[in-house]
């Protein structure tokens, strides 16, 4: 492949062929070479799945936490309605309502709101138990946040390696394991998730993919350096999360798809309109 749009269009058309084909051994083998066309190699690169590895949890771990909140708070809102999102309206700040949420879980000038939730959440044990996870567990200081990150990368790194061990049966001899649909779906999501970061920078202007994931590393690498560790996991300091730091020790800043959140605050205003002129039109 040429220049970033060629290997850009090229992986959307294995990713294409992905979805035409009833073979699984197809899928995953048009999936996976997807993702080694969006990814680039140099000649040095001599060790290709390391390095589709280092590339491919770095994507993935970016967005890990936010929509992680974002799947709470969809959930939530499914079953207590506008109730939740007024409790986090009225919580401080200009932010947007996922990370209203991540502050409510995270800090603890925050907990009168956080008990509103949970107690409106009687009925929901299980969304009572994930709120108590995040602010028990995963929020509790800039360590706790980090180790969650750095579980959720030992997964992913896992789940690559038993992807790429299955290619590489499926290309030598014809054979996989037997959980090949449940990789499948996995490699699926992973691909989609770099399609969507990469649209994402070059609606920022940089198209390049090789700098593009060279971006998401070194953010990466500065969010370590925020938690107060470094890349191996050497502590330097834990840090208290507060309504101050909270963003960037929990998100790293970030704040969802650009593009995707301009749709959805598109369809909301439209909804809104219509909402409005159909109960204009009632009186």
């Amino acid at each position: 492949m040429g220049g970033p749009q060629e290997s850009f269009l090229g992986a959307v058309s294995l990713h294409n062929n992905a979805l035409d084909s009833k073979e699984p051994t197809n899928q995953l083998l048009d999936l996976w070479t997807a993702l080694e066309t969006l990814i680039g190699f140099r000649s040095g690169d001599e060790d290709k799945i390391n390095v589709v590895c280092d590339t491919l949890t770095s994507v993935l771990n970016r967005a890990y936490l936010y929509s992680q909140v974002a799947q709470l708070h969809k959930d939530i809102v499914a079953v207590l309605g506008e109730v939740c999102d007024d409790i986090l309206t009225l919580v401080s700040g200009k932010e947007q309502l996922v990370w209203k949420l991540a502050k409510v879980l995270s800090v603890n000038d925050y907990q009168a709101e956080y008990d509103k939730i949970y107690e409106l959440l009687d009925e929901y044990p299980l969304l009572q138990y994930r709120m108590e996870y995040f602010c028990k567990k995963v929020f509790v200081d800039s360590k706790s946040v980090y180790e969650e990150l750095v579980r959720h990368r030992s997964r992913l790194r896992w789940q690559i390696m038993r992807i790429y061990r299955n290619r590489n049966m499926i290309v030598h001899n014809g054979e996989h394991m037997p959980y090949l649909n449940v990789i499948l779906g996995n490699l699926h999501y992973y691909v989609d998730a770099m399609f969507d970061s990469l649209i994402e920078y070059y609606h920022l202007g940089i198209d390049h993919n090789r700098n593009v994931f060279y971006h998401i590393q070194k953010e990466e690498m500065r969010h370590w350096d925020f938690l107060g560790l470094d890349d191996k996991g050497k502590k330097i300091d834990a840090k208290e999360i507060t309504a101050d730091n909270y963003s960037t020790i929990i998100f790293n800043d970030y704040e969802g798809n650009a593009i995707k959140n301009i749709v959805k605050q598109a369809i909301a205003n439209m909804k809104k309109k219509n909402d409005t002129k159909t109960t204009g039109e009632a009186f």
